[in-house]
């Protein structure tokens, strides 16, 4: 918990503040998402669609009051909140193991 600093890899800090300026417009599921999300744990789309609306609403509740900038930085700390989540509470190991039985 807390801000993002200069501290570890720039090119991820990037990476999550590029993705959290797509939390301006509101989320939807179009027939792209649709598919890729087909075949997927069900338990990570409920955490990937809770994480939208949130997020969502997190970037516009703050570029209200500051900069957009600063609601994107924002928005980038929550992302890395949530896939923390994610990786806490999916079984990481078996999800490994289908997807080396499928291929």
């Amino acid at each position: 918990m807390g801000a993002i600093t200069k501290a570890g890899n720039a090119r991820v800090r990037h990476v999550l503040i590029q993705a959290a300026w797509h939390y301006r417009r509101r989320p939807v599921v179009g027939a792209p998402l649709r598919r890729r999300q087909q075949g997927q744990d069900a338990a990570v789309i409920a955490h990937a669609w809770k994480c939208q609306h949130r997020l969502y609403k997190v970037f516009h509740r703050i570029a209200e009051k500051k900069p957009k900038q600063v609601a994107a930085t924002a928005v980038a700390g929550e992302m890395v909140d949530f896939l923390w989540a994610v990786l806490r509470d999916v079984d990481v190991a078996r999800l490994q193991e289908e997807l080396h039985a499928a291929a």
